[in-house]
């Protein structure tokens, strides 16, 4: 009897002291609880400033970054307009220095100086130039590839037949020999271009021809122009081109009525 009520006082106070440690764990866990919570809203304060920093620096860097943008878009623009690039179809090659190519560049320098003279003689424009993009670099880099695709037997490339085609178009586009035949034949469409009449135009304007002729024959004994001086080869195949349009001016009697 007295055991059994010693077990009964024992389990009262066990069952008291676990009551006890589960308040205590309770208080424990809800304050451990509360302070991982104003931990977390402290930490979450935190880090919202810190984003707002960030946000206002982003801010500040991207204002910062649009206007050196702006600057840089300024000076490239300023300088892009400083400086003349040709738009061309094909990429340009640097300057060789060989024969070949102070040739090729010789050539087409010739054919731009005699479309001038040509024009100037034939419609009497004496301030006439023709266009900077008639055999310019790209055509003579065209012209180049062609010869050096010729010397090294290799004329059966697709190259080849591209750089054929970017210089046909380009020599009609730009160069206006097109144009001063299509005048001629209007100008004959309307009016008396047979020999007859041009052999009368002749012998009414011989004096004129002569001294035409006189000026070419000149020029021809006089000595070349230098092949790597552009001025020298635009005087010289202008001048004798100018005396052609003239002799095909007064043999054809042409008046140019635009």
């Amino acid at each position: 009897m007295l055991v059994c009520l010693i077990g009964a006082i024992s389990t009262f106070e066990l069952t008291k002291t676990l009551e006890s440690a589960k308040k205590f764990f309770d208080i424990s866990i809800r304050s451990d609880s509360k302070n991982q919570l104003q931990d977390s809203n402290k930490n979450n304060s935190t880090s919202n400033s810190n984003s707002n920093n960030a946000n206002a620096n982003s801010n500040k860097s991207s204002t910062n970054s649009s206007g050196n943008s702006n600057k840089t878009n300024t000076n490239s623009s300023g300088n892009s307009n400083s400086t003349n690039i040709t738009n061309n179809t094909v990429p340009t090659i640097p300057t060789p220095t060989n024969d070949n190519y102070t040739t090729v560049r010789y050539l087409a320098w010739a054919i731009r100086s005699t479309q001038t003279g040509i024009y100037r003689g034939l419609y009497k424009s004496s301030n006439y130039t023709a266009n900077e993009k008639c055999m310019d670099r790209v055509s003579v880099d065209n012209m180049y590839y062609m010869m050096r695709s010729y010397f090294n037997s290799s004329l059966i490339n697709y190259g080849i037949f591209q750089s054929i085609r970017d210089l046909t178009y380009l020599f009609i586009q730009n160069c206006e020999f097109d144009d001063i035949l299509y005048d001629i034949a209007v100008f004959c469409n309307t009016h008396d271009c047979s020999f007859e009449k041009i052999g009368s135009n002749m012998m009414g304007t011989f004096m004129q021809i002569s001294a035409a002729a006189t000026e070419q024959a000149n020029l021809l004994q006089g000595p070349l122009p230098n092949m790597k001086s552009q001025i020298e080869v635009h005087n010289f195949y202008s001048n004798f081109a100018l005396n052609f349009g003239k002799e095909l001016r007064y043999a054809l009697d042409f008046q140019y009525k635009p």
